[in-house]
């Protein structure tokens, strides 16, 4: 009976830390719960076989990526055929994946602690974990979400630690706090007050790093950016029939702007609607604006290689098409299916997810005319992924780009309760420290409502740091629209004028047929 309700108290004490763990994110954004809610899972370890750890590591792990993933439920709810009591299977089943990473780091630290000793075993705990978060995030395409480190992304001062070793720095960090209290349960006093004080240390270096990079003064000018950011509903861009009213919301937003001399003018993620390389006298128009505005273009488009479609960033100029980024890092099921062989079945349940091939390489868009000398440099960031590349154009000056699809902290509750995406929201900042350069966000369906600001230490020349507020990288277009959607009291959004648009889409994106979010809303 004892064992037994010993059992029924560690797992209470598992799946509640977890659950906390997981609130670490966005909205909640409990960010000191993970400081300590690994101990349990830690300690347990350290007295149970590895099986029998690798078995509570991977429910603690399996609920913690559950709630964590819990916005997928919208997804598949809007854009999917999946019946309603079916949905939540592939998001437990993806859950369910990635608690077998935590439950791998459960057993190989019982396993240690079994061979060698625990206090090794605790001491190499950190390095477990981000070996198995960068596994995690590589293999099979890559789902770096829920990596430890995001959920700091408040905590501006630990962050900046990222600038030397990434986000795994971070997580790193983290999970050296939880090993040093899980040695104070489980270690005899003077191996526990070692690990506290060699923890101790590596905190107090990380916060003074922090406070350091943070003291140091902020440049006086920085080069401003326009974002054009519509509001217009994801489903509907695809719409033949409103591409030119799609396009026309974009320049009219453009035209807002051109007094304005921005350095550069970023469209969203496949902001035009169609192939652009395939039609040239959309192009041209770009071209033209580009010449108008007297600033470069960055916009979004699908583009086809070797018969092979990709997601693409095109930079456009007064000469035209100057420069190309093609998407590196995927998004499983939603831009491809990882293991198509055995997973391809899920494309008949969920149509929304795209038929995309990766880019091959990590590119820095230039300026090509002789204001680049003095205007950075300008490199695209993945939609809403860790970005796998370490600061690819050196240490030179220049801005990291976001481009989205949608936004991801909606402004209504009702919609917040439906898409709630914990992750994304925390993501940017961390990569932004890690890059040492500005980052700015444009999404389709608008701005992210709650930014925050001061969220990040961009290197600048002669290696001086910023603390910048998020509402400055907003461009004065987003303002003016923001301005125009309070006047009107609604979002700016293409109303279909008839459900049914499932067989004029794109052959790269075919959503689930029926009534769209923005016509149920009406």
């Amino acid at each position: 009976m004892r064992r037994l309700w010993d059992g029924v108290l560690h797992a209470v004490v598992l799946l509640l830390a977890a659950w906390v763990m997981a609130l670490a994110f966005p909205r909640t954004d409990w960010s000191l719960t993970p400081w300590a809610a690994l101990v349990p899972l830690l300690a347990l370890a350290t007295i149970r076989s590895p099986r029998t750890a690798f078995l509570w590591g991977w429910a603690s792990g399996t609920l913690f990526f559950a709630v964590l993933l819990r916005w997928l439920q919208f997804t598949f709810q809007v854009y999917s055929a999946i019946p309603w009591p079916l949905m939540y299977g592939p998001v437990l089943l993806l859950a369910a994946y990635c608690g077998v990473w935590t439950g791998a780091v459960a057993w190989a630290v019982s396993w240690l602690t079994a061979r060698r000793s625990a206090a090794l075993a605790l001491a190499l705990a950190p390095f477990l974990w981000v070996a198995a978060e960068w596994l995690r995030g590589h293999l099979f395409g890559g789902f770096p979400w829920g990596t430890l480190g995001y959920s700091q992304y408040l905590r501006v001062r630990v962050i900046q630690i990222a600038e030397l070793a990434g986000v795994h720095g971070v997580s790193f960090v983290l999970v050296a706090v939880n090993a040093a209290l899980a040695g104070c349960v489980v270690l005899r006093w003077r191996q526990a007050l070692a690990g506290v004080g060699a923890t101790a240390v590596l905190l107090a270096g990380t916060l003074a790093f922090g406070s350091v990079r943070l003291a140091e003064a902020p440049p006086a000018t920085a080069a401003p950016i326009t974002i054009i950011q519509p509001s217009i509903e994801q489903p509907l861009k695809w719409e033949p029939r409103h591409t030119q009213e799609t396009l026309g919301i974009y320049f009219a937003l453009l035209r807002r702007v051109a007094d304005e001399h921005p350095a550069l003018v970023v469209w969203p993620e496949t902001a035009a609607p169609t192939i652009l390389r395939n039609d040239p006298a959309l192009v041209e128009r770009f071209r033209a604006a580009a010449a108008n505005v007297g600033a470069p273009m960055l916009l979004g488009s699908i583009d086809v290689v070797n018969g092979r479609f990709r997601n693409t960033a095109f930079l456009i100029t007064e000469a035209g098409i100057v420069g190309r980024y093609d998407k590196i890092q995927l998004v499983p099921f939603g831009e491809f299916v990882p293991l198509s062989r055995v997973l391809g079945f899920v494309r008949s349940w969920a149509q929304f997810i795209a038929e995309l091939e990766a880019g091959s390489r990590a590119v820095g868009l230039v300026r090509a005319d002789e204001r680049a000398r003095a205007a950075p440099r300008h490199v695209p960031v993945p939609c809403g992924r860790a970005s796998r590349e370490h600061r690819p154009c050196g240490q030179h000056r220049g801005v990291r780009l976001h481009h989205a699809n949608r936004r991801h902290r909606p402004p209504s509750p009702p919609v917040r309760a439906r898409r709630h995406d914990g992750v994304r929201p925390a993501t940017r900042p961390a990569d932004a420290v890690h890059a040492a350069r500005r980052l700015a966000r444009v999404a389709v369906t608008g701005g992210d409502d709650g930014g925050g600001g001061r969220h990040v230490a961009p290197r600048r020349a002669g290696g001086r740091r910023e603390r910048i507020d998020a509402e400055r990288l907003q461009a004065r277009g987003h303002r003016a629209d923001r301005a125009r959607r309070r006047a009107s009291g609604a979002p700016l959004t293409c109303r279909p004028r008839r459900p049914g648009w499932r067989r004029s889409t794109p052959r790269w994106r075919r959503p689930h047929s029926g009534t769209t979010t923005a016509a149920r809303k009406s």
